[in-house]
């Protein structure tokens, strides 16, 4: 392993050996005196370890180990004759001292002289790179921290050390897991900063890149698409419905921690389906503002009647959607208290009976579902047929 290192251009620096002291006193004269007929002067060093990794004595494995790695070091890991559990302790060691020593993980092998081949009087080996299985479990946690929190976050270090790797597989250069990065990152950050309508495009990106991914030329290429095809079934939501698309990005928010923007996105969300049920300019800031001016319990109901005496054309319409909040008026008050609790949370604590961040959370949560038959009302009336009415929601 030292030659082949050296040859790509590694510096070593030193050679620690982990063992026991029956394999040093077995071997240790051996490596030494075999070190020093390749050129590597002084360079080995050997660290005593326990000889039986019980219980109670793993965690002072992991801390002789750990006690040898200094922070920004680069370690090239041998655990061909590894002791038992002595590999996973290692790989232990080695996520531990990444996080909190910034060192990187140069590579971890494995002489595999199951597989030798005898050439005349010699043996030789192959030896074998495990290094890509911490890039997979990099992978692996890079997702689930996406499916849970929403952040590709721990993804984006992880695409150009997979590119690069594909890259010498295959000698070609692709973009797809770049894309799939920048998909992410754009369909996240549409939601962080309440993106209502550019946050579809992302989606549909999104789900493109996730489709189209050429991971040929990864090792890990099949266990990695079933990752991705979490992500893909966490899209499954996001159709392309201008309705109810934006009340699916507001579940997001919910589920991933993002209450402001939760409230934000409904309220306005709340206002464009007044404004197209009602015959107003969706993008219009002044009518925009208008609807919201009368989201409160006591005047919602009230103006929409007003709406419908000066608008002949969208009377039945509004009038139909003045009986169905007339059927709901817990959808009325949801309503009212979107819009309260929006302003509350907005002052930044600079309010009189500001309400906890629990309360927060589980204010929008309940507001959410309660409004779900409103925007299931209004899909169906906005989008019916020239020729076939849809049926009133009872």
């Amino acid at each position: 392993m030292l030659e082949i290192l050296t040859k790509e251009g590694h510096n070593i620096e030193e050679v620690v050996a982990f063992a026991t002291d029956e394999a040093r006193a077995k071997n240790g004269d051996k490596l030494c005196a075999e070190l020093r007929a390749n050129g590597y002067e002084n360079s080995c060093r050997f660290v005593k370890i326990v000889d039986k990794v019980t219980d109670d004595k793993i965690w002072d494995l992991f801390e002789a180990v750990y006690n040898e790695i200094n922070p920004g070091d680069t370690i090239f890991f041998d655990v061909t004759h590894g002791f038992r559990s002595f590999p996973i302790t290692v790989l232990a060691v080695l996520y531990y001292s990444r996080v909190l020593d910034s060192i990187k993980i140069g590579g971890i092998y494995y002489g595999n002289f199951e597989a030798h081949e005898e050439i005349g009087e010699d043996m030789y080996a192959p030896l074998d790179e495990l290094t890509d299985l911490l890039a997979f479990l990099d992978w692996t946690y890079g997702i689930d921290t996406f499916l849970k929190t929403g952040s590709p976050r721990a993804i984006e270090p992880l695409v150009s050390t997979s590119e690069s790797r594909r890259e010498a597989a295959t000698a070609e250069k692709s973009e797809e897991s770049g894309s799939v990065l920048e998909a992410l990152k754009g369909f996240t950050r549409s939601l962080e900063t309440c993106k209502s309508i550019s946050f579809q495009k992302h989606a549909r990106n999104l789900k493109n890149a996730v489709r189209s991914s050429d991971l040929a030329g990864l090792p890990y290429r099949k266990p990695l698409e079933k990752l991705l095809d979490l992500v893909e079934k966490k899209m499954e939501p996001f159709t392309g419905d201008p309705i109810m698309d934006p009340y699916y990005a507001v579940q997001w928010c919910i589920d991933h921690g993002l209450t402001q923007q939760a409230y934000t996105m409904l309220i306005e969300h709340v206002v464009t389906v007044l404004c197209l049920l009602t015959g107003e300019n969706v993008s219009s800031t002044s009518k925009r503002l208008s609807v919201q001016r009368y989201l409160s319990e006591d005047e919602l109901v009230r103006k929409l009647k007003e709406l419908a005496e000066i608008r002949p054309r969208k009377r039945d319409a509004i009038m139909d959607l003045v009986e169905f909040f007339g059927r709901h008026s817990e959808i009325v008050e949801s309503i009212s208290n979107l819009k309260t609790g929006r302003n509350s949370l907005n002052h930044a604590e600079y309010t009189s009976k500001q309400p906890s961040s629990e309360e927060f959370h589980k204010e929008i949560t309940e507001i959410f579902k309660t409004l779900e038959p409103f925007f299931r009302y209004a899909k169906a009336n906005l989008f019916r047929s020239n020729t076939t009415h849809a049926k009133k929601e009872r």
